[in-house]
């Protein structure tokens, strides 16, 4: 578990830095971790990489890091043509450094636990079914099952900070990756 937290702090960093360059990684995922013969770990993997500013629709990522945020936007790129020019550009949540905050927890929380928090959607039939399943799992939370599971190896505090991460909501989550580092 140590091992895991010092990994976490030094990811944590690594998205600050890129965060403070202006860059939002937005595929924060155990694939895009890359552990070094020495035990530390790099963050790979800016393809999705975007600005804070940038306009754009956020319909990439893997589905068991994605906050919901992303969720939602992916689910809103699937809409039929004539009806997403009806949808209100409030409808089209932005990504913020929380975005990849909720990546960053839900892959700590896989490397510790053996699972991404919400499970997987290998079995779905479509991508949408999939991300709509994915989208009310984080509505609901994660399951006991899962917080004692992770409880069983993390202390109290680095749990709770994890959960807060995983909020549906984004502002719940850590404002920022310094204050996970922190």
């Amino acid at each position: 578990a140590t091992v895991i937290l010092k990994w976490g702090i030094t990811l944590a960093r690594a998205l600050a830095h890129a965060h403070h360059k202006d860059v939002l990684h937005l595929d924060v995922k155990p694939g895009n971790v890359l552990v070094l013969p020495d035990l530390t770990v790099s963050l790979l993997d800016f393809n999705l990489a975007s600005s804070e500013g940038d306009d754009i629709r956020l319909a990439g990522g893997t589905l068991p890091y994605m906050a919901s945020e992303q969720l939602l936007s992916l689910l809103d790129s699937m809409i039929e043509p004539h009806a997403a020019s009806q949808v209100s550009p409030q409808t089209q949540p932005a990504a913020t450094e929380e975005t990849d905050v909720f990546g960053l927890c839900a892959t700590l929380w896989h490397l510790v636990s053996g699972e991404p928090p919400f499970g997987v959607t290998v079995d779905m039939e479509s991508r949408r079914h999939a991300a709509e399943s994915m989208l009310e799992r984080q509505k609901n939370g994660v399951a006991p099952e899962q917080i004692a599971r992770i409880a069983a190896v993390l202390p109290s505090a680095a749990v709770e900070l994890l959960l807060g991460g995983l909020s549906f909501e984004r502002h719940e989550r850590p404002a920022a990756a310094t204050e996970l580092a922190e």
